[in-house]
Parts: structure tokens; C-alpha cells; sequence
């Protein structure tokens, strides 16, 4: 492995430390571990989240791009974008709300299925690369959606997400690039 890899891992870059991080990791997890113990605390708490098959930055990043409004947006506007979304795995029938902590958000369909409760009324069904916002594009009744299959959704603030898109033009030129085309 190139000495590179291992000199990235000082790098002060949330995603040049991570993406170092999964390169090491792979290759050999205890080295990973070995250096990770001796860093500063915030890159020690990796070693917890690998352990955990965690989520970190670059992965983010990854799953963002898997989205056709994304997909063409370089790496460094998608940071700002993926450090505001948590990850979400869920199993069939597990539930994801709209709502949560006081806060709305939005949710990213990477992989899977969800629909809305039978129960309540009209049945929706939305697919991968769905982006989801109440009172846009569904209704802001609906409360939570359920996984028909295993799902992976990216959840975020909807204040947080929009306020991105308005603060960073150029990821709003990307995507309005896209719809475009």
C-alpha cells in the first residue's frame, strides 16, 4: 500500500481521512485499528463505527451519488450534502417517519421499496432514487412510510437540506443541469 494511504490518515479533510480510513480498513482492520489509536479522539471514534459496520463520510458520499441528481455533482459540494444525512437500513416492514425529534425531513430512496400505511387510507408506492419531501411531492399527512423490501434511505433535515441547496449554488446549477437535460 502506497505511503500516501497512511499520510492521509493526518489529513485535517473529514473525507480524505475517512476515504484512507476504508482503504487501510480493508486491507488489513487491526492495522486500521492500530493507527486509528493513536490519532486524535474524533479519529478514534472511527474504530467504533467500522466495528459497528458504521456509516462514514465517504460512504455517504457514495450512496448520494446514486441518486440521478447527483450522480454528476463533484465530491467536494457533495460533502457539505452528506454531512448533514444519516443512513438508514431498513427490513421489510420497518417504518421511517417524516417526523422526528420536532424536526421534518426529507428522505433520499437509494435501494429498496416503501409505501405508505394501507391502513390509512390511499396506498402509495415509491422506488429507488425517490426523494421524498412532505407537502411537495407527498402529502404532509402521511406521517410515516413502511419498507415493502429491504430499503436504503438517506434521511436529513428538510430546514438543513434546503438551506444547503440555497446557500450552495452550485449544487442547485448541478441538479437544475440535470432536470434539464
Amino acid at each position: 500500500m502506497p505511503d500516501e494511504v497512511f499520510l492521509s490518515l493526518f489529513h485535517s479533510d473529514e473525507l480524505v481521512y475517512t476515504t484512507a480510513v476504508k482503504i487501510i480498513y480493508d486491507e488489513n482492520p487491526q492495522k486500521c485499528f492500530e493507527y486509528l489509536r493513536n490519532m486524535n479522539p474524533e479519529k478514534q471514534a472511527l474504530i467504533d463505527v467500522l466495528s459497528n459496520d458504521g456509516v462514514i463520510l465517504q460512504d455517504k458520499v457514495k450512496l448520494l451519488r446514486r441518486n440521478q441528481f447527483f450522480f454528476s455533482i463533484p465530491d467536494f459540494l457533495l460533502v457539505e450534502l452528506a454531512e448533514i444525512m444519516t443512513v438508514k437500513e431498513l427490513s421489510k416492514g420497518d417504518k421511517i417517519f417524516f417526523n422526528k425529534n420536532g424536526y421534518e425531513n426529507i428522505l433520499i430512496l437509494i435501494r429498496g421499496e416503501l409505501k405508505s400505511d394501507e391502513n390509512k387510507g390511499e396506498s402509495l408506492v415509491f422506488s429507488k432514487k425517490a426523494i421524498l419531501t412532505p407537502g411537495m411531492n407527498i402529502n404532509n399527512k402521511i406521517e410515516y412510510l413502511i419498507a415493502s423490501k429491504k430499503a436504503i434511505v438517506l434521511t436529513a433535515s428538510r430546514y438543513d437540506y434546503f438551506n444547503l441547496l440555497v446557500d450552495n449554488t452550485k449544487i442547485l446549477q448541478h441538479i437544475f443541469d440535470i432536470i434539464q437535460e
